[in-house]
């Protein structure tokens, strides 16, 4: 089942709880979690995320620890590891990444899914290893983020950032439209040159299994409402579910 994943930083940024029930899950941030009946009386699955702060191989046991047992207290069916700056800058990424998956395996219900939401590339600035198959082979999901200030920047890594591991769902993580603090409207859904979101998706819906909109700052104005380039969420949401014909 292609899954369409509202991703929030904040409730507060939901315009309306009736909202989630347009997305088959609902991912909220594991020490800020949606009120779960507004979730369970839509059928909306539990999702949960978390940046993670950890810099060596004993951090990243904690973190795995105490993020397992958060998917256990909220009953979480899928955990997103937001790994990102803090981590990759740790002198030895991989093994505190390794550390944290055999922690969270370890005290996470057993049918928990556990998604890599982080940096792409495998390696960072210093050329130490962050990833490789063998250490994704451990997630269950591939979900890279692919935002981006332009539409064509976003369309130049589509493949190499969602396509980089064989073997895993990918669950490509998505900007919405927003409006900045300055009041600029953003949102990359179809352009002229074929690089528009909508286009992406439409070119390699037969590669993805899911999609996470990453609702942060700014987009509440979007959920329900359209912009220039941008149709609302909810009409996004509406037209990749008649375009595949999927429940």
């Amino acid at each position: 089942m292609f899954k369409q994943v509202l991703t929030i930083v904040k409730p507060s940024e939901v315009p309306d709880y009736k909202c989630y029930g347009y997305f088959d899950a609902v991912s909220g941030e594991v020490d800020n979690y949606p009120p779960v009946k507004e979730l369970d009386s839509r059928g909306v699955e539990r999702h949960g995320w978390k940046y993670l702060k950890m810099l060596t191989p004993s951090e990243g046991r904690a973190h795995g620890t105490r993020m397992g047992k958060a998917c256990r207290s909220l009953k979480l069916h899928t955990f997103y590891a937001n790994a990102e700056l803090h981590w990759s800058s740790g002198s030895s990424p991989y093994e505190t990444l390794q550390s944290f998956t055999t922690a969270f395996r370890a005290f996470a219900p057993s049918d928990t899914l556990l998604a890599f939401n982080g940096f792409s590339w495998s390696r960072n600035s210093e050329g130490r290893i962050l990833h490789d198959a063998a250490l994704i082979k451990q997630f269950d999901i591939w979900c890279p983020m692919n935002y981006g200030t332009d539409a064509n920047s976003i369309a130049r890594w589509w493949e190499r950032k969602n396509f980089r591991y064989k073997g895993i769902k990918v669950y490509p993580m998505v900007g919405v439209g927003r409006v900045d603090k300055e009041g600029k409207k953003w949102g990359f859904w179809e352009t002229p040159q074929g690089t528009g979101l909508r286009q992406l998706i439409d070119k390699t819906h037969d590669r993805i299994d899911g999609i996470c909109y990453f609702f942060g700052n700014g987009a509440r104005q979007n959920m329900i409402e359209s912009f220039d380039h941008h149709p609302s969420l909810i009409q996004v949401t509406e037209y990749l579910r008649k375009k595949w014909d999927r429940p």
